[in-house]
């Protein structure tokens, strides 16, 4: 028996992604050591709390039913290495969906949004219902922070640990959120890639992890990033380039005060919402207005749906003000002395865009508000294998990659074509490998069967042996959760045998010596 290949050890891999993580760019390389900051994940999962959860394992998914009719999701839980529970969600049919032959298709949403808004447009306008109706099996990811990623294995989000909960920037949603994603999906379909689309924040969570982890290259078959936040040379936005100066005291001040987190949630949903209510207090009304939040995510000033947003660190914002303010794509800048702290560096790491080789194609628009295209040519220049495409229509915006009503044939037509194109590249590279194996037949493709020869001499096909040792993630999570509060039992048992041994020794070699004394007093007194 052999241990399936994408579930071998999470725990190790988790240790491993913790370790580059903290290191800088350059030390990442060398695998640098970040010990303290895998004790510190570990000090506080020795605090957590019972509780029941599936966690990354759903032998029986959640179905839920779309408005559409037929359509269902199908809901799963997902945790991250440093303890965030992400719900993930893939499309479905009524019945149980087919065999897909075709790599999944993984469609990640933009800043301060969720899943939501690639099944809320109709049938004809939605990316997620188009790739399905094509036979695409459909993933619809979710980051820490928005309204399915507000759980933890031990903070909570809706209590006092709100602002140790929301204290990330972009550097973990790329690191942590779409590694686990990414793995996850793979393990479930036994696909050893993934299609990537993504807007916004989705695509600079790509950048992040495979500029970190290039490892993480050859789990893409294609990457589609639809107006990707990354270098800010020439970001075009002036009004909120005018507030970045400010924006670190802001954001201070923010935290201080308890406030961590852009759109809370609401006691009564069902009510629209006002740009004003960003920080969930009337009196930061004037902060929500210098923030430009309306129109960095696409807002009315009032009577917003519920479906538009909700939720998402603050510090996302902080993030983006210190590249725009320094002109470049850094990771998170603590100051000098937490960078030393955290990366070994005086300065925040570059994200290194040319450890980038999944092929990919960044598509642009020459009005979007907060995306130069001179940054997106730079970017592509920077990547081995990346392509770039500006969309035709010229007052095309930022949020009309997800909303326009001709988004299906300014840009998804485009993704569409590339993603058919790449899957034919690939049947024609595997009917050349067919060629130069011809005993492997059509018919056998998707088997698991071996070929060996009969009593006569003729090949049959005989099934490989397909046992396998699957050992579930959440048991690599439990084990790291327990261990050390079973270390200090573990070695006071230790302590006692060793003890009791030593003085079973003694004992045997004190009784030995009181024989021999025995003896030689009785001889004594014979003589």
């Amino acid at each position: 028996m052999f241990i399936q290949r994408r579930s071998v050890f999470v725990l190790l891999l988790c240790l491993e992604m913790v370790s580059s993580f903290n290191s800088s760019e350059e030390s990442a390389k060398n695998k640098s050591d970040s010990n303290s900051t895998f004790t510190h994940h570990t000090r506080f999962l020795k605090k957590t709390k019972t509780r029941t959860l599936k966690l990354m394992q759903n032998p029986k998914a959640n179905l839920i039913a779309l408005s559409d009719k037929g359509r269902f999701l199908k809901s799963y839980d997902v945790v991250t290495c440093d303890g965030y529970i992400l719900n993930i969600f893939r499309t479905t049919f009524e019945n149980d969906e087919p065999k897909h032959k075709e790599f999944p298709v993984v469609l990640v949403p933009g800043l301060y949004q969720s899943s939501d808004r690639f099944v809320r447009q109709n049938t004809e306008h939605s990316l997620a219902f188009i790739l399905q109706d094509l036979g695409y099996d459909v993933w619809l990811a979710n980051v820490r922070g928005n309204k399915y990623g507000r759980r933890h294995l031990y903070l909570d989000s809706e209590t006092d640990e709100r602002t140790k909960f929301f204290d990330f920037s972009y550097d973990e949603i790329g690191f942590y959120d779409v590694a686990v994603i990414v793995d996850y999906v793979l393990n479930d379909t036994h696909k050893e890639k993934v299609h990537y689309i993504s807007h916004s924040l989705g695509g600079t969570a790509f950048l992040i992890l495979n500029s970190i982890k290039p490892e993480f290259n050859n789990k893409f078959e294609t990457a589609h990033l639809m107006a990707p936040i990354g270098y800010q040379n020439y970001f075009p936005n002036e009004k909120f380039t005018k507030e970045v100066d400010r924006f670190k005291e802001i954001y201070e001040d923010l935290i201080k005060s308890g406030k961590a987190e852009i759109f809370p949630p609401v006691k009564d949903e069902s009510k629209n919402f006002s740009v004003d209510d960003c920080l969930g207090d009337k009196k930061y009304q004037n902060i929500c207005e210098e923030l430009k939040i309306d129109e960095l995510m696409g807002l009315e000033k009032h009577n917003n749906s519920k479906d538009k947003t909700r939720g998402g660190s603050i510090k996302l914002l902080a993030h983006l003000a210190q590249n725009i303010k320094y002109k470049t794509f850094n990771r998170w800048d603590y100051g000098e002395e937490g960078n030393m702290d955290h990366y070994k560096i005086k300065q925040a790491p570059i994200y290194n865009l040319s450890h980038i080789t999944a092929p990919t194609m960044i598509v642009y628009s020459s009005n979007d508000e907060f995306v130069s295209p001179k940054d997106i040519e730079n970017m592509a220049k920077d990547m081995a294998k990346a392509s770039t495409r500006e969309v035709k229509r010229k007052d095309f915006k930022h949020q009309d990659f997800l909303l326009a009503p001709d988004v299906k044939e300014t840009v998804y037509d485009d993704i569409i074509e590339d993603l058919r194109n790449t899957a034919r590249l690939h049947w024609e590279s595997e009917k050349e490998l067919r060629k130069e194996h011809p005993n492997d037949d059509d018919d056998y493709v998707d088997d698991p069967t071996t070929i060996k020869p009969d009593n006569d001499g003729n090949t049959i096909k005989e099934p490989k042996n397909n046992m396998k040792l699957f050992i579930p993630p959440s048991v690599w999570m439990q084990i790291l959760i327990w261990l050390p509060r079973l270390m200090i039992p573990i070695v006071l048992i230790l302590c006692l045998v060793i003890f009791f041994c030593c003085l079973k020794k003694f004992d045997v070699n004190f009784n030995v010596g009181m024989r021999g004394d025995k003896k030689a007093g009785i001889k004594s007194e014979e003589e």
